[in-house]
């Protein structure tokens, strides 16, 4: 393996068709775009790599067969950002071959199971392997082929000469492979054969304790005479408390040497603080004699040694930080997988033209129109006629959506069908843009609280959080706290811009110290996500508008450390907070959160469900009255008549989805002049496609915690040894298993069924009729591992955080819809262990079409950050019916879902693109073409053609053209003239130019008459003067006129109009 890895070094000299067999060999796959590890792709002489042992991928630029540059990109942008020296490549996998050695490998294989008697299904398994071995796929999984390409048999015991081996708790080893025997008969059993079994790939147990030298047992079980101690013992866990520490190390700080590893900066200033009060003489730097040092370093682990006199303490155990080792695959899954625009296109796609109408995209095609090429989607209409639709006419196709797998039927072009089409929609939509208006002009008048900036004490809470914000969760913050600072409602209709202008309200103060400090008991390192979720929270909390902001994040993303932060900056304002959740079990661990973390500010938090007594019901509503609760957690309880508040200021409501309609109107009175914010993974369509026009604001949580794993998900058909083998399992690693059974009649006969199957497991069930203490004391239980296995129905679906629980197995996941699916998934695979989802189904009962729809939904999005897409999903399958009412589904269908959309947007706004356009420059310039030899996919072709059309400043521009030449290479100059010509149209339209006279010498630009009047003649003056000697003014018959002479000037004079217009407008 290891001489397998090629070490690629700048400036040398390399032939491309060998590194490019070099990287198929190794498991690489071929990309247009390089997203992952494993995928490599050429274009040119640009060669991008995404390798194994590499976090980032790398751009490797030739010139000819010389090796000029290596930059670092990013996935995301796939812009380079650092230049480095050389890189190494490692294979993929284990299997990695040539073409000789996977012929040879081939052969074997086939004269193993030549005259073995297989099973159907282990010939089909087998006929799959070697297509993939063949065809170099899904290698990851044929690791049991091994011995066939390596006739020698290697293991890792063969490189022990010379070297130790040791082997770490016997007795677990024993009990694993008994374990991974009975997993290897259940396969056999499921394969109707055992001939798979006898490919010699696994070394026995036996022979690994043959060769192992020292055996490392805990307690020394084994061989007790013979064990040794080593003298190390575990240390406090602190959390925090440094006084407790001292008391600790007073005796031992002359003879030991006490090692603290501190990295986060702001513990690291803590505890240099705490060391300097205590008059503590400490080192930065390791050193030989005993004594206090401080290293700004992490640690995998504390303990004391008696032996060797060391106390080695880390961050997690002095300030109780729930630390994870920071692995590699986080970086992977940096930006999870994001959500792709809904309009790409791919051949065979519906679209649908906002004046011609439902068509069938084909291709992209190239045509000359006055001896220049442009490039035009062809689309397909009834009657096989074609339409050529101009890349810069894009922003009026949008992509057909409705019922999911519905073929609308073609329009016939020319006709009056699509006008009339679009018509009775538009009457449609006119009643319910008229509720919509009218709902949000109320909310446009309202007068809201606008909440302080962040304090100290904010920002102090903040830091408690335990986890890394994500750049999205960072972003929701943000965007909350933003809204939170308003005092007018954030919902951006143009219609009531001006109302939403001048309505006052309360608005929330800056950031105190106080703010500041809660932020910094946030005990995990906030990501991107996070960080800029944070921000935008905070800003549109401090404006005087009420805010309505959906954070949409998936299940375990850090949506409640946003809400947290929200809460504490209201409560710092002297406003109360109502956070409403769908079940009793979310606000009950909802309720502890928020105590723990707002305990020591002493802020009042108060639990509102049916599990509360009436006596306390009581008290806490009278509290609630008189101001005394700053934050209450509850169900649908809140929701009563009952419930008064001295000073509400911000409503929380997690999993909007999750309440029925009549909850949904309540909160929809409350919400009207308070500031709002709503949680969710898998929003309703409703709301989603509310956020999509802007009627609500979005913030997105997109990256995954640390070291979150996707959940290994299948869909199955029930069977007793399938079932017996993953509860077993993950026993066996020491976690937990939820078996969601949701049916609370027959819950405890399941129960008694699976104690059958697994006699060894401890098993409980929990359902929702069951009463407070008895409900709590199961999930106190479970929590604490009292129980192996909780049988349980949808109560679990929202909120429950249970790390130790990995495994989740569905009994009837076909009677499940899919967002709640997902949510229940969304239970398992919350630590940095890999977790598993069994969705069942009875093989015995017809599964409906929408069913099938929902397990392969869930079965294909396992990518972490999926509950957006998931929700899109759903939508699809559905029927768009459920975005607007059902009434209005017939009619969503005719015309699919964005152009829909559009059509509501355009009764709410005003504005039609019907409507006559003011007369534009049409004149051609250049050449509206990605040249198929610089871009060869169409749909990123198609994607360089939006960037250009999005182009709104001269600095934009040259972003494109550095981004483009870094990912392709060098620009040809039609397509920088193509950029220039787009940004030439809009900003002289900005400026108010009906007509250009392109003469050999100069250009002129002659205004209108009425930009002519609206011009400042004084600005216009300066900016010509100060530009060059080339631009001159003049003005003739109400018309001001600028003329650039373009007389020996190499540039174009489209650049040179880009960059004084830009000038002119903008500075």
């Amino acid at each position: 393996y290891q001489n397998s890895v090629k070490k690629i070094i700048k400036n040398n000299q390399y032939d491309l068709n060998n590194l490019v067999q070099y990287l198929v060999y190794s498991g690489y796959s071929r990309a247009y775009t390089v997203e992952k590890p494993g995928e490599f792709s050429l274009r040119g002489h640009i060669l991008d790599i995404y390798t194994l042992n590499h976090d980032q991928p790398y751009r490797l630029d030739f010139f000819d067969d010389v090796l000029d540059q290596i930059k670092i990109f990013d996935v995301e942008t796939q812009r380079s950002n650092a230049e480095i020296e050389s890189i190494e490549i490692a294979p993929m996998n284990e299997l990695f071959y040539t073409d000789q050695i996977k012929n040879d490998a081939l052969k074997r294989i086939r004269n193993f199971f030549t005259d073995r008697n297989l099973s159907e299904r282990e010939q089909e398994k087998l006929n799959q392997d070697l297509e993939s071995i063949e065809m170099r796929k899904k290698l990851d999984g044929l690791s049991i082929y091994m011995p066939f390409f390596n006739e020698e048999e290697t293991t890792v015991l063969d490189f022990s000469q010379n070297k130790k081996i040791y082997m770490i708790d016997v007795n677990k080893m024993k009990v694993n492979e008994e374990a991974i025997d009975s997993d290897l008969k259940t396969y056999a059993t499921t394969m109707n054969g055992y001939h798979f079994l006898s490919i010699p790939f696994r070394v026995p147990l036996s022979r690994q304790l043959k060769q192992t030298h020292i055996e490392i047992d805990n307690f020394g079980l084994n061989s007790p005479e013979k064990a040794i101690d080593l003298g190390v013992s575990s240390t406090n866990n602190y959390q925090g408390n440094l006084a407790l520490f001292h008391l600790d190390i007073k005796d031992i700080i002359e003879s030991y040497h006490i090692i603290l590893c501190v990295q986060t900066k702001h513990y690291y200033d803590e505890a240099t603080s705490f060391l300097n009060d205590k008059s503590i003489n400490f080192d930065t730097t390791l050193g030989k004699h005993p004594g206090v040092y401080l290293l700004n370093q992490s640690s995998f682990g504390s303990f004391m040694s008696k032996a060797d006199k060391i106390l080695l303490l880390d961050e997690s155990q002095l300030f109780s930080l729930k630390m994870r080792p920071a692995i590699r695959y986080r970086s992977v899954l940096n930006q999870a997988t994001k959500i792709r625009r809904v309009e790409d296109l791919t051949v065979g796609d519906f679209i649908v033209h906002y004046d011609y109408g439902i068509g069938q995209y084909v291709g992209l095609k190239t045509m000359e129109l006055s001896k220049e090429k442009r490039d035009y989607l062809h689309i397909i209409y009834a009657n096989d006629e074609a339409l050529y639709v101009p890349m810069d006419q894009i922003d009026m196709v949008l992509k057909y959506s409705s019922h999911d797998g519905m073929h609308p039927k073609l329009t016939k072009l020319g006709g009056k069908q699509w006008s009339k089409t679009k018509a009775s929609v538009r009457m449609k939509i006119k009643d319910l843009s008229d509720r919509l208006i009218k709902l949000y002009a109320q909310r446009q008048q309202s007068v809201g609280f606008s909440f302080a900036k962040d304090t100290d004490m904010q920002l102090a809470f903040e830091r408690d959080f335990q986890y890394t914000t994500t750049k999205d969760q960072e972003r929701a913050i943000i965007d909350t706290k933003h809204d939170m600072e308003l005092e007018r409602p954030m919902d951006r209709l143009i219609c009531v811009y001006a109302q939403r202008q001048q309505s006052v309200g309360f608005s929330f103060a800056k950031d105190t110290d106080m703010q500041l400090a809660f932020e910094r008991d946030f005990q995990y390192t906030t990501t991107k996500d996070q960080e800029r979720a944070i921000i935008d929270t905070k800003h549109d909390m401090e404006l005087e508008r009420p805010m309505d902001r959906l954070i949409c994040g998936d299940v375990g993303f850090g949506k409640t450390e946003v809400a947290l932060r929200a809460s504490f900056k209201a409560v710092l304002n002297q406003k109360q907070v109502l956070y409403l959740v769908p079940t009793t079990v979310l606000a009950r661990q909802h309720y502890y959160t928020f105590k723990e973390r707002f305990e020591k500010y002493g802020a009042n938090i108060a639990l509102l469900s049916r599990f509360v007594t009436p006596k306390k019901q009581k008290e806490t509503l009278e509290h609630l009255k008189k101001g005394y609760v700053d934050v209450v957690i509850g169900t649908h309880r809140l929701l009563s008549g009952d419930v008064k508040f001295k000073d509400l200021g911000l409503l929380i409501i997690d999993e909007e989805q999750r309440f029925g309609v009549e909850h949904k109107e309540k909160i929809r009175e409350i919400r009207v002049n308070v500031d709002t914010l709503t949680l969710s993974a898998t929003p309703i369509p409703r709301t989603l496609q509310m956020s999509m026009m802007g009627l609500k604001d979005l913030s997105m949580i997109e990256t995954p915690p640390l070291n979150r794993y996707p959940v290994q998900t299948y869909v199955v058909e029930r069977h007793e040894a399938l079932v017996k083998e993953a509860i077993t399992r993950e026993i066996a690693r020491g976690g937990q298993v939820f078996y969601l059974f949701n049916q609370v009649l027959g819950i405890d006969g399941m129960v008694h069924k699976l104690q059958k199957l697994v006699p060894e497991a401890r098993i409980a069930y929990a359902h929702g009729q069951m009463n407070k203490d008895q409900l709590e004391n199961v999930l106190s239980d479970f929590i604490e591992h009292e129980f192996d296995v909780l049988v349980s129905t949808t109560i679990i679906e929202t909120g429950i955080d249970i790390p130790n629980t990995n495994t989740l197995i569905i009994h009837d996941a076909d009677k499940l819809g899919l967002s709640q699916l997902y949510q229940i998934r969304g239970r398992v695979g919350r630590s940095d262990r890999i977790a598993y989802a069994y969705l069942l189904y009875d093989a015995y009962r017809n599964i409906n079409d929408e069913a099938k729809k929902r397990l392969n939904a869930i079965q294909d999005f396992t990518a972490l950050g999926s509950g957006f897409k998931i929700a899109m999903r759903d939508l699809s399958i559905r029927g768009a019916g459920d975005v607007l009412g059902s009434e209005q589904s017939g009619f969503i269908d005719s015309v699919g879902i964005e152009l829909y959309m559009k059509l509501l947007e355009e009764a709410i706004t005003g504005v039609s693109l019907d409507k006559p356009k003011e007369t534009a420059i049409d004149e051609i310039y250049a050449a509206r073409h990605v040249d198929p030899s610089y871009v060869s996919q169409d749909s990123v072709r198609i994607e360089i053609h939006k960037r250009i059309a999005e182009l709104n400043r001269f600095s934009d521009v040259e972003d494109l053209k550095t981004e483009l030449q870094d990912r392709f290479g060098a620009l040809d100059a039609d397509l920088q003239l193509y950029m220039y010509e787009k940004l030439f149209k809009k900003l002289s339209a900005k400026v108010g130019v009906y007509k250009t006279i392109v003469e050999t010498n100069q250009v002129t630009l002659v205004l209108s008459m009425e930009a002519s009047q609206k011009m400042n003649g004084i600005k216009l003056f300066d900016k010509a003067n100060a530009f060059s000697s080339q631009v001159r003014l003049n003005y003739m018959k109400g018309h001001v006129q600028i003329v650039m002479v373009i007389k020996n000037e190499k540039r174009h004079w489209l650049y040179l109009y880009d960059q004084f217009l830009d000038d002119l407008i903008y500075n």
